[in-house]
C-alpha cells in the first residue's frame, strides 16, 4: 500500500473507469468507482502518513462534481455526459498534467520526493526526472483521447476494439509501466 501511494499511479488510477466503463447505463458506475478509488487513495495516503497530493484532491473533486451533476441532472445532460465522459475526463486529466509542467512543478514530483532530502529534491536529475514523468503521463492522456475520438466521431464506432479499446489500454498499460522503470532509474541515481 505505501509504495502505491507514493506512486503517480495511485492519482492516475481513478481516471480509469472513466474510460473503461462507458455506456449510457454505466456511466454512474465508472463515475462512482472512479470517486470510490480517489477516495481510498487519499484516505490510504493519510493512513501511511503522507500528505494528500495535489492530483489526488483534484481527482475527488472532479468525480464529486461529475457525480453531483449525474444525480440532478435530466436525462438530456445525462445522454451528454454518458456519450463524452471518456473524453471529457481525458481532456481534463490532460490539462492537469500538462497545466502543471506548464508552472514548472510537474504533478509527479509530490509522489516522488517521498523519502528524499531537500538537496535530493531540489537537483537536477529530479527536475528531469519529474519533467520526464509528467510528460509521459500528458502523452498516455493525450494518445488514450486521441484513440478514443477517433473511434468516437471519425469512424463513429466507440466500441472499436483497435481504438476504443487496445490503444488506451495499451497506453495506460505502457504509462505504469514506464512510469515504474523513471522511478527505479532515477531513485537509485538520485540516492547514490
Amino acid at each position: 500500500m505505501v509504495a502505491f501511494v507514493r506512486s503517480p499511479v495511485s492519482g492516475v488510477l481513478p481516471w480509469v473507469p472513466t474510460a473503461a466503463i462507458t455506456g449510457p447505463d454505466s456511466v454512474m458506475l465508472a463515475v462512482a468507482v472512479s470517486l470510490a478509488i480517489s477516495l481510498l487513495t487519499a484516505v490510504a495516503t493519510v493512513v501511511v502518513g503522507d500528505r494528500i497530493k495535489a492530483l489526488e484532491t483534484f481527482d475527488v473533486i472532479y468525480f464529486a462534481v461529475v457525480g453531483l451533476v449525474l444525480s440532478v441532472s435530466g436525462a438530456v445532460v445525462d445522454q451528454v455526459v454518458a456519450r463524452w465522459l471518456s473524453e471529457v475526463s481525458l481532456l481534463v486529466v490532460l490539462v492537469y498534467a500538462v497545466g502543471s509542467l506548464a508552472i514548472g512543478r510537474p504533478f509527479t514530483a509530490q509522489y516522488s520526493r517521498v523519502g528524499l532530502t531537500t538537496g535530493q529534491t531540489g537537483s537536477e536529475l529530479f527536475r528531469r526526472w519529474n519533467t520526464r514523468a509528467t510528460t509521459m503521463w500528458a502523452v498516455v492522456f493525450a494518445v488514450q483521447l486521441a484513440s478514443m475520438y477517433t473511434a468516437k466521431v471519425v469512424l463513429a464506432r466507440p466500441d472499436d476494439l483497435v481504438f476504443g479499446w487496445i490503444i488506451p489500454l495499451a497506453s495506460v498499460a505502457s504509462g505504469f509501466a514506464l512510469d515504474a522503470r523513471m522511478t527505479r532509474k532515477y531513485r537509485s541515481a538520485i540516492i547514490q
